[in-house]
């Protein structure tokens, strides 16, 4: 029973277009780099090295007798022959085990990728609950400030009102003011004009008297003369 421990020769099924044949070939796995590689022989030359599949991309090991048939990504297919099925057996073990681990890391990576896109919706989901919020916020906000602004406004508008209503108020009464004293103003003078006419009057009086007692006490002079 050979080991695959440093690889070792199967047969690798080419088909052409109308028939197909088995090539000799050696294989290894390879844990380091996580592949399986083709050799054309033992010796592994590097230009003969061929990379048949890597491990995370193994979708499906199925073994009859020894014949092994490996699936790789987007439904490749290798099919390989040892040449007994002891010989078969630990390739299969081997390769059935590296697709056991590719679909475990597959799963927990669909399930990490599952979580963190449902973490991403999540996110996105809090982020645009959050969004309204803030929009709504920043709305109720905005409509009391306005409502504030407008209240502001009319008790301004009232002041200037009041203000313009105590001005008006205050200019007429300056303008009453103004007249009553003018009207006075007009009154004292009138009343200074009267008194002054009165007076004149009253000398114009007292000057006729003395001109007319003047002229009685002449006439009675003369008349005493004669």
């Amino acid at each position: 029973m050979s080991t695959i421990a440093n690889g070792g020769y199967l047969e690798k099924e080419c088909k052409g277009v109308f028939s197909s044949k088995w090539q000799k070939r050696f294989f290894f796995l390879d844990y380091n780099e996580k592949v399986f590689y083709q050799f054309n022989d033992d010796k592994k030359a590097l230009k003969t090295r061929k990379e048949k599949l890597k491990f995370a991309d193994l979708h499906g090991v199925d073994r009859v007798k020894n014949i092994i048939t490996v699936v790789g990504k987007n439904k490749t297919v290798l099919v390989l022959k040892a040449a007994s099925n002891a010989e078969a057996e630990p390739w299969f073990n081997a390769l059935n085990k590296d697709f056991a681990e590719a679909t475990r890391l597959r799963e927990e990576g669909l399930m990490s990728g599952a979580a963190k896109k449902a973490k991403e919706e999540a996110d996105a989901a809090n982020a645009k609950s959050q969004a309204e919020k803030d929009a709504a916020h920043a709305a109720m906000l905005a409509e009391q400030e306005k409502k504030l602004a407008e209240e502001r406004d009319a008790r301004e508008g009232t002041e200037r009102n009041l203000a313009d209503q105590q001005q008006l108020a205050a200019e007429e009464k300056a303008a009453r003011d103004a007249e009553a004293a003018e009207k006075a103003r007009l009154e004292a003078e009138a009343a200074d004009a009267a008194e002054k006419a009165g007076l004149e009057i009253e000398a114009q009086a007292q000057r006729e008297a003395a001109e007319i007692d003047e002229r009685q006490k002449a006439e009675s002079k003369a008349k005493k003369s004669s």
